[in-house]
């Protein structure tokens, strides 16, 4: 089974071995958006047992391609939206202030997160350093 590409739908493509032609023919079992992380029920009704193991294996790697270009986009977002954030704070009226105290204890609690995250790696960085030395 061939999952391909093309312009903004995957087709589900099926090699079907032709003994007359002595070569395999190319079948269309069919297509669905892009945008989708996993085949419709309508494709994988007509599927092979084998080829739903297929697609519920290339469903699972798509997923787990998109969550790991959502977590660098978020990543590589956070600069500007903590900026963003930070001026909202700075420039608010006495009617939103108790929203703002809220954010900011939020804040800190994520504030303290993130250290505990970075001491976390900077010890993994240390251990994997040390592993290297002995071995070497």
């Amino acid at each position: 089974m061939i999952v391909r590409l093309q312009g903004r739908k995957y087709q589900v493509i099926r090699s079907v071995y032709d003994s007359d032609l002595k070569r395999c023919r190319q079948k269309m079992i069919g297509s669905f958006d892009s945008y989708l992380n996993s085949f419709p029920s309508s494709i994988i009704d007509l599927l092979t047992d084998d080829e739903k193991i297929e697609a519920e294996k290339w469903g699972n790697e798509k997923t787990a391609s998109h969550n790991r270009s959502m977590k660098f986009f978020a990543i590589s977002n956070a600069p500007e939206k903590f900026k963003q954030l930070t001026e909202l704070v700075s420039s608010t009226d006495a009617d939103t202030q108790a929203q703002v105290d809220k954010y900011l204890e939020a804040m800190l609690v994520n504030v303290d997160l993130l250290r505990k995250a970075l001491k976390k790696r900077e010890k993994a960085k240390k251990s994997l350093s040390v592993k290297a030395e002995a071995e070497q």
